[in-house]
């Protein structure tokens, strides 16, 4: 165990300098006044800040996409899968998709949909002696939420 402490302390050391190193952002560096575009007047190219996605689903970011453009992310599969002592369950996702479109330089509208989920939940903790104990299954089209 001993070494250990002093290969984390190296890491936390290193990860302060390499983490002030990070470049600008595209946005950062062109001094331009993007009020003056909308979704009918999109942001051309050249002005425009790097893509920064979402996992839909997984991660949410404060960054909107530029104004009159859009943005699609999917996750074309995915499986997760807990256990918590005896009840244990796995839930599969397909095509969990987000899309994005700008309205202005500072607002997007956001609608993310789970196109079809399968969830199955077990719980083994009366070893069948509950009436409570059974398998849980739940399948269909998932929510549909606008940000």
């Amino acid at each position: 165990m001993r070494p250990l402490y002093p290969c984390l302390a190296l890491a936390l050391a290193l990860a302060g300098p390499a983490a002030a190193q990070t470049p600008k952002l595209l946005n950062d560096t062109i001094d331009v006044d993007k009020t003056k575009y909308t979704l009918f007047k999109p942001t051309p190219r050249k002005y425009m800040r790097p893509m920064v996605p979402d996992r839909p689903g997984i991660t949410e970011s404060p960054y909107s996409v530029d104004a009159g453009h859009f943005q699609y992310e999917t996750d074309v599969l995915r499986l997760l899968t807990r256990r918590e002592g005896p009840a244990h369950g796995h839930d599969w996702y397909v095509n969990h998709f987000l899309a994005k479109i700008g309205l202005t330089d500072r607002t997007d509208l956001q609608v993310a949909l789970d196109t079809y989920t399968y969830s199955h939940n077990f719980d083994d903790s009366q070893g069948g002696q509950s009436p409570f104990d059974q398998n849980q299954l739940h399948r269909g089209v998932g929510d549909v939420t606008l940000r």
